[in-house]
């Protein structure tokens, strides 16, 4: 992609909060894939079936989760809505269809049907309650939303504690 171009080559000023938060999105979503993963293979080694604890446990599609969390901070570096429009094409139209076909294939096995109750298709469903689950993912959107409009952490900080 033309992340790398941009992020180099245009003359945004780069704060050092975005770069915090690039780094920690960055971290994080490499650390989900690569556990994800990890505990599908060593999991899938050992006995084949559905996996239903650990990071599965939480979501149908955490590797996803971290993907986007890798991209997500290229965007949040290059500071341009082209970036983010391709993003979302592929994480609407691929990412969804390849979930869907993943979904099929494990409705196939045993213990699918309390699996599917208990799990989101993406984001990970906390506290085993959507209710809770919709009030966190709510409260952190708007936090962000908040944070990102007032003018950064350090803004957003000295408004709420002066």
């Amino acid at each position: 992609m033309m992340s790398g171009w941009w992020i180099i080559s245009e003359r945004n000023e780069v704060t050092k909060e975005r770069i915090f938060c690039a780094l920690f999105l960055y971290m994080n979503g490499v650390m989900l894939m690569m556990l994800t993963d990890a505990q599908k293979y060593l999991v899938l080694r050992e006995k084949r079936g559905l996996i239903t604890h650990g990071m599965m446990g939480w979501s149908r599609n955490m590797n996803y989760v971290g993907e986007m969390m890798l991209y997500g901070s290229f965007g949040v570096l290059t500071q341009r809505w082209e970036y983010w429009f391709v993003l979302s094409y592929i994480w609407a139209i691929i990412f969804v269809i390849r979930m869907k076909i993943k979904d099929y294939s494990l409705s196939k096995k045993d213990g699918w049907d309390r699996y599917y109750k208990e799990t989101w298709m993406l984001f990970p469903k906390l506290f085993n309650s959507a209710p809770a689950s919709f009030l966190v993912y709510g409260a952190s959107g708007a936090l962000g939303w908040f944070t990102y409009h007032n003018g950064g952490i350090e803004t957003t900080l000295k408004q709420l504690f002066n």
